[in-house]
Formats: structure tokens, sequence, C-alpha cells
């Protein structure tokens, strides 16, 4: 069923509370890449120049323990940001569950939700303040729409009204697009820290994909599946067997053939091995040249590409040759490319290709999630509320 939008709302003299993604990365107080602050403006804009009584947007940010407050997961540095897009003033509110003030033609930050007592379990009261504070809530917070929380949520049940935002209708709309109609051949290819937060959506993607590659801290469960040494490496042992099955059924998942490895955190010694030369004391960091060919041969014969995960430790500069590689083959390319996810997008920013991909998509595990499922816990609260 088709789920309202802001858009097909009369918001004059409204309050509006819109849940957006401003978890972005940070260093030094400073946002290092705001592609996702950037997406939400669209939304945030149309509030506020749709003469709301006023526009209130809501956001977490990083993973701050015991839900109290901490300044190093301040939206702060997001209000900084927001103040260059948004031609109006901007405000953070830290303390706001039990009402504020607020103005017309301003747009107003609530603190990070995160540090609310209850926010990440869904909290029944917590969600009924969230609801209390607007006439009209939007979910636009598409990389956080698999979480079931109270802002992203349990809210959707109390507020007087609920609707998605243009980035989230956005998102959703081009994803189906291109998960029913991609042209091939397809080449997925995965990367990243765990195979826990992907081995189901490699299930689903190996039936649309004509190759997947496979990358990262996740390609070492498979190869240790298979036999091989990964000496200290990232791996999963609970997934070893699962991985080991899945390989037996997909004929279209290709592994490193070799690696770069680094011994006793000696981090600028890289040493480059085949997957069979693996020793004890070996730290996998990235993905070797011969790898790496294979790897572009392959993306060399795809119409359509979905890259997500990057396949080394890109965070450092030594480090990240492979991802970056990968990432400048496809770019190169003229087809159809998408990405998600955040490390994802911090290495595309990193290397200065972020603007060549055909989409960029601000979801990671909400992404995963809806490739995985063709829904979200968010759409289907929006869906169960408008069929009531």
């Amino acid at each position: 069923m088709k789920i309202p939008c802001i858009t097909d709302f009369y918001l004059k003299n409204k309050s509006i509370l819109i849940r957006t993604d401003f978890n972005v990365p940070i260093q030094n107080n400073k946002v290092i890449c705001d592609i996702r602050i950037q997406k939400s403006i669209a939304t945030i804009d149309f509030a506020l120049k749709s003469h709301a009584k006023s526009v209130i947007v809501v956001s977490h940010l990083g993973r701050p323990k015991d839900e109290k407050y901490n300044k190093k997961y301040s939206l702060q540095p997001i209000v900084k940001i927001l103040q260059k897009y948004i031609h109006y003033p901007v405000r953070l509110v830290r303390n706001y569950l039990n009402g504020f003030e607020s103005r017309r033609d301003e747009l107003l930050v609530l603190e990070n939700v995160r540090f609310n007592k209850g926010e990440k379990n869904n909290d029944i009261i917590l969600s009924k303040k969230y609801a209390n504070l607007c006439d009209i809530f939007v979910m636009d917070a598409f990389g956080a729409s698999h979480r079931l929380e109270s802002s992203t949520y349990g809210i959707i049940k109390f507020a007087p009204q609920s609707c998605i935002g243009i980035l989230f209708k956005k998102e959703i709309k081009y994803l189906k697009k291109v998960l029913r109609n991609s042209e091939r051949p397809v080449v997925t290819v995965l990367g990243g820290s765990k195979i826990a937060t992907k081995f189901n959506v490699i299930k689903k993607l190996s039936k649309i994909s004509d190759k997947i590659i496979i990358g990262g801290g996740i390609a070492n469960t498979f190869l240790l599946s298979q036999g091989y040494s990964i000496g200290k490496s990232l791996k999963e042992l609970n997934y070893i067997k699962k991985a080991e099955f899945l390989l037996k059924i997909q004929d279209n998942l290709v592994l490193p053939k070799d690696v770069k490895i680094i011994k006793n955190n000696q981090f600028y010694n890289l040493i480059e091995k085949p997957i069979s030369k693996i020793d004890n004391e070996d730290y996998i960091v990235d993905i070797g040249k011969r790898s790496c060919k294979e790897f572009i041969k392959i993306l060399n014969t795809a119409k359509t590409i979905f890259w997500n995960g990057s396949l080394g430790c890109f965070e450092f500069n030594h480090q990240c040759s492979g991802t970056k590689k990968i990432a400048q083959n496809i770019v190169k390319k003229n087809v159809l490319s998408i990405i998600g996810g955040g490390e994802t997008i911090l290495a595309a920013h990193k290397f200065g290709i972020l603007n060549l991909f055909s989409y960029v998509s601000t979801g990671g595990g909400a992404l995963l999630k809806f490739i995985e499922t063709q829904t979200l816990p968010s759409l289907l609260a929006l869906e169960n509320l408008h069929i009531t």
C-alpha cells in the first residue's frame, strides 16, 4: 500500500518532528563526510518553507554508553553543518522530553536520542514523549529504519499523524527499481568486518547477482571454512559451517586468492602472500594484487554493480590499496553503480570519488535488511498504521 509522504500534508501551523539519520563520522569535533546530512536537507527544507509552526529534527550519533549525555556524541557538530545548508537559524536543544520553547522560521535540533533512557529498547513511555512533541512525525532516517527503537519505530504508533520523508521515499523507490530490473550481468562487492550482519543478504544477493566478490573480514570466515589458515585475522567461528554450506550450494561467490598481511602489529610492514601460505601470526589487512586483478576482470563484465563494505583496512593509507583500486575501477565504467553503508561511503569520500557513483544510499544495515526482506520495521509500522 502507499504510505503518505510529507509532501502529501498541509504543514502550515503544524509542529513537525523529523527523524533524520545524522550518524556521520566525526573527528576532532568536525564532520568528515556530510553526505547523509546533505541528503536530509530536502525534507527539512520542505517543512521550513511550508510555514510550519515548528520544525524539529532528531537523530542518533554513535554508541554512547549508559544512555547519558556525553559531549563526544553531541549533535553540536551537526548543527554547524546544517547552518551551511539551511537558510534559517539552527538551534540545538539539550533538554526536550518535557517540552521546550520554539519559534517559527528556525530549525530545532534535539540532542542525541541515545542519551535518552529506553531509546534503544523501544520504550513505550519514551515513544509517547517523542510523539507529544509534534502534530506530524516524519520518518526520514532510512539508514536507521531497520532499528526497533523509540525514535524510529515506537513513536509511529503514538504520533497524531505519521509519514515518510522525501529522502526515505526516494531510497525505497530507487532500491525497488534496481532489485526488480537490474541490467545483467550484476556483480556485487561485499566487504566489511562481520559476516553475521551480511550472511542472510549474501544468500539473497546470490540469487540476483551473477558474481559476488567477497573481501574484508567476512572473507576470512569463508577462507577458514575451506581449510585455510587465517592466522590472527578477524573471524566468526559460529559461521564457519554456514559459510562452508553456502560455498557448496552457490558457485558465484569469489574469494581472494592472495592477501596482504602484517605481523605483530607492525602496521607499516605489509607482506603479500597467497592464501595457502598464511602463518599463525599473520593478520590479514587487504586483498593482494592477484585478487585485485581477478576482481577487476569480473567487474569489467558487469552492467550493474552493487558495493557494500571495504575490502581491507581502508582507514590506513598503506592498507587501503585494494579497496581503492576496486572503487576506482567501478566508477571508471559506464555502468549502474550503487553503494551504501557508512564505511563504504567514507572510503569513497576518502578516495575523492563519492560523487561518481550512480546512486549513494544512506543506509548500511537498513540497505542490507531491505535487500534481504524487501521491507523494514519502520515501513511495516507505517503500513499497519495506515491499514487500520
